[in-house]
């Protein structure tokens, strides 16, 4: 049993040959070009400005200008479909071995964070009580996107 079939044995709970620890050979995790969270700071393809810190990495800046939730479409997503964006995941497919490893998609973010990064976590929950339409139209177009992002990869 090669270490691609012991994950999956793993994943589906039918009888693997041992349980994998971190970092074993037989997992890949590739994303895409995509940015959502720029690794020394700077603006992520949403718009989001983020700062950094030796100590902790990249965050959300304070000063980052938030959408209200009324403007939201209005608001430019991201394109899903830009030229060369998944050129890196292709590379890497390429590179490794799929037959010994599994292959997992990545991104660095669901829908709940996403949305909050992009509102802010306050007019987002105040949101869900006072205009739960607001919010579930915005939560469904985050998924649209995502969705046309894993569908692409």
């Amino acid at each position: 049993m090669n270490p691609r079939e012991n994950y999956l044995r793993v994943i589906f709970r039918n009888h693997p040959d041992h349980i994998p620890f971190p970092g074993e050979p037989g997992l890949a995790i590739i994303s895409s070009a995509f940015v959502e969270r720029p690794i020394l700071g700077g603006f992520d393809d949403w718009g989001c400005l983020w700062d950094y810190s030796e100590v902790t990495g990249s965050y959300p800046s304070a000063s980052r200008k938030l959408i209200k939730l009324e403007e939201i479409d209005n608001f430019e997503f991201p394109d899903p479909y830009r030229p060369g964006l998944f050129q890196p995941f292709i590379r890497k497919l390429e590179e490794i071995g799929k037959e010994e490893n599994l292959v997992i998609g990545v991104t660095d973010f669901g829908l709940f964070e996403r949305s909050w990064l992009l509102v802010g976590m306050d007019n987002l929950l105040i949101g869900m009580i006072d205009t739960p339409e607001l919010v579930k139209n915005y939560l469904r177009k985050l998924l649209i996107l995502k969705s046309l992002w894993l569908h692409n990869l």
